[in-house]
């Protein structure tokens, strides 16, 4: 399901955006979600692992403004795709502070705001092979594969170890990167699967990561460990 996060500070003008997204061709069975303030995006994403696919901001806010706002969300959910919707013309050449997919002025939504959905749609789509999916319970969070460093199955979950610390899920390694390029990843034992782009070092019975970590070789997957790490290690590292 496409979650779509809508903020505006002021409240009616949200639900009426809410409303023309709904009515759209194409986005109808899309999850709104309505927030009246900066904060309290940041927060859903930071506290409360909201998975927000496209954000739809208003520029002119109190506290936070949206192009803020928008510099806050490229940071903290790179694969959200933001679109401003505005009142104010005057921010159309201010809002390349941030990545973004689309300006619209709120007076010409009915005429621009589908197109600029459709098109953030397209770009998720396009970006979405670079990130593995967490879930926990309810919950779902992405995390873009090159701050992955390795996989590692542990009884009957999986530790996902990044550059900024672990994260635990339920979901097997091979479900996890299912959806990735296969040169980005070597299974090379039967609990570890490694980011060709974190090897640093083959030795006899494992690797070694550019973090420092030592992650082992099974002798089942020693020849494939090989293969990735003479063909695949060198073009990605640096």
């Amino acid at each position: 399901m496409l979650n779509i996060a809508i903020c505006d500070d002021d409240a009616l003008h949200g639900r009426h955006t809410a409303a023309q997204i709904s009515a759209l061709d194409g986005f109808a069975a899309a999850k709104l979600s309505l927030f009246t303030s900066a904060d309290n995006l940041i927060y859903a994403i930071t506290e409360d692992n909201y998975a927000v696919d496209i954000a739809v901001l208003d520029i002119q806010m109190e506290s936070m403004d949206g192009i803020e706002l928008a510099k806050r969300i490229n940071e903290l959910a790179p694969e959200c795709q933001i679109i401003f919707l505005s009142g104010h013309i005057e921010y159309a050449s201010k809002v390349y502070d941030a990545e973004h997919v689309f300006f619209v002025l709120k007076s010409q939504s009915e005429t621009y705001l589908k197109g600029a959905l459709e098109k953030a749609v397209r770009r998720r789509e396009g970006a979405k092979a670079n990130y593995i999916v967490i879930t926990n319970g309810a919950n779902a969070q992405r995390i873009p594969w090159d701050r992955v460093q390795y996989l590692e199955r542990v009884l009957r979950r999986t530790k996902v170890v990044t550059a900024d610390g672990e994260y635990w899920t339920s979901a097997a390694p091979k479900e996890l990167v299912a959806g990735l390029d296969e040169t980005c990843y070597c299974r090379c034992h039967n609990s570890y699967y490694v980011n060709t782009a974190s090897l640093a070092a083959m030795l006899p019975g494992e690797f070694i990561l550019k973090s420092g970590a030592h992650i082992p070789i099974s002798r089942s997957l020693s020849r494939q460990a090989k293969e990735t790490f003479l063909f695949a290690g060198p073009r990605f590292g640096g």
